[in-house]
């Protein structure tokens, strides 16, 4: 095995996720300026269905990053406990997952290239609009997702191998392709400009990430494996990636759950305006806080195999800076916030402070515990998702109680996910991960004040 010289860059991570974000502040408004209300809610429409297309990877692509991690610091079998199975993992595992993302692009033009074509042409007829230029553009955009499906394996396999930064960079180049495609064509063509930068934009990133493949991953890419072959490694592989997809529904389940029943329980509009804002906001604070952690997982699953105290430093230091992002971006919300929208003439779009404090308390809990949880994933111990179940279930019920019995709204619907979780994830899990660094609670604590 050829040693890779691991390099990433945690201010090049950062910088890309608040980039994808503030891209949006640049299109989005070209969009509601320059698109017709019909064409608008076209466009959003495309993009909640593609939505439940993303949602049929069920977190296989995080899983692979991390056996490639595993094989490219010398595991030899998707069996960690069990080394003599598997010969030539990195390129097994690289052909079962290209062949998989085939088979599930195939799965996902039948179900939604034609599915969703049949509801547009009832949904057009139905408002006396023109139903082949929208199937068009729609062919367009599914075109672009499908391509993206198709190559989804690229990513992983580099990010494995410690190539974490060029994926970040071919990512920054196709985001910016699209909104300057978009934001110089959508005043001249409307809709198809999105389509159309949406388009290019996935050729250029799988383009380039092809090259990357190709140039940097040092391993049999042609190697051919027989059905039964690909279905073993499948089956082996769906053994834990089971639980890790049901992790994520959870997540997601717990997080939409609170906004679609929001407008069943807030009658005020600018209340569930300001609800549903805050919890967008700090949304994006979690997505950028646990960066410094999970920019590092392709690197702390490698440790794992080869070397146990270097992941054990590693975690410990990036869960601290993720830590100290979430509580300064949740202090510069509570205290600043509606100050800094007001710059751009919006009022008050945030809610009270008093709820701002419980939604920061929640997301700050989630960061540790998304951290931790990802830690446990590393060393391969995925037990949590039982857990996340019956969270899940329990977190509705004491909405539906709290909000349509109790009738306390607001506080029904973020004292619900706060207390549910609370009684055994936010500290069980934590208290299992220390555990198996051999790290007491206090010594955790002053981990968190340390700055070395």
């Amino acid at each position: 095995m050829i040693e890779i010289k691991r390099k990433n860059s945690l201010t090049l991570a950062l910088f890309t996720s608040v980039f994808k974000v503030s891209l949006g502040l640049i299109s989005y408004p070209l969009f509601l300026k320059f698109l017709n209300s019909f064409d608008l809610s076209m466009y959003l429409l495309f993009i909640s269905t593609i939505g439940f297309v993303e949602l049929l990877d069920l977190n296989f692509s995080p899983n692979l990053v991390r056996y490639f991690s595993y094989a490219d610091a010398g595991l030899k079998t998707l069996s960690i406990n069990n080394n003599d199975k598997q010969v030539d993992l990195l390129s097994d595992l690289f052909v079962m997952a290209r062949q998989y993302y085939r088979f599930l692009c195939a799965i996902a033009c039948i179900i939604f290239g034609f599915g969703f074509s049949v509801y547009l042409y009832y949904f057009t007829a139905l408002h006396h609009k023109n139903f082949i230029y929208y199937e068009l553009n729609w062919l367009g955009y599914m075109v672009a997702i499908l391509l993206g499906i198709y190559f989804t394996y690229l990513s992983p396999a580099l990010i494995g191998r410690g190539h974490i930064d060029r994926v970040n960079r071919v990512l920054l180049i196709s985001k910016l392709t699209a909104v300057i495609i978009q934001s110089a064509l959508v005043y001249f063509i409307g809709l198809p400009a999105i389509i159309l930068g949406a388009l290019i934009s996935t050729i250029i990133e799988r383009i380039l990430l092809l090259n990357l493949v190709k140039n940097h991953l040092n391993f049999d890419k042609n190697k051919k494996i027989d059905r039964n072959q690909f279905y073993l490694l499948l089956k082996q592989f769906w053994s834990t990636n089971y639980k890790l997809a049901l992790i994520g529904i959870s997540i997601t389940i717990i997080a939409r759950f609170k906004a679609f029943t929001a407008g069943f329980v807030i009658f005020d509009a600018n209340l569930l305006a300001q609800f549903l804002f805050s919890l967008q906001v700090f949304a994006i604070a979690f997505s950028l806080a646990i960066v410094p952690v999970s920019n590092n997982y392709s690197d702390m699953s490698a440790y794992f195999i080869s070397d146990k105290s270097r992941l054990q430093k590693l975690f410990f230091k990036q869960n601290r800076i993720s830590l100290f992002i979430i509580l300064f971006v949740s202090i510069v919300i509570i205290f600043f916030g509606n100050i800094l929208v007001q710059l751009i003439n919006v009022k008050h779009p945030f809610l009270p402070w008093t709820y701002l404090i419980v939604i920061s308390l929640t997301t700050f809990l989630e960061v540790q515990l998304s951290n931790h949880m990802t830690s446990l994933v590393v060393q391969d111990k995925i037990d949590m998702y039982k857990s996340y179940l019956i969270s899940t279930i329990g977190t509705i019920l004491m909405v539906l109680f709290f909000c349509f019995v109790l009738h306390l709204q607001i506080w029904g619907l973020l004292l619900s996910q706060l207390i549910m979780q609370s009684i055994y994830n936010y500290w069980y899990w934590i208290k299992c991960n220390l555990r198996s660094y051999c790290i007491t609670t206090k010594d955790y604590i002053f981990s968190l004040l340390s700055l070395s």
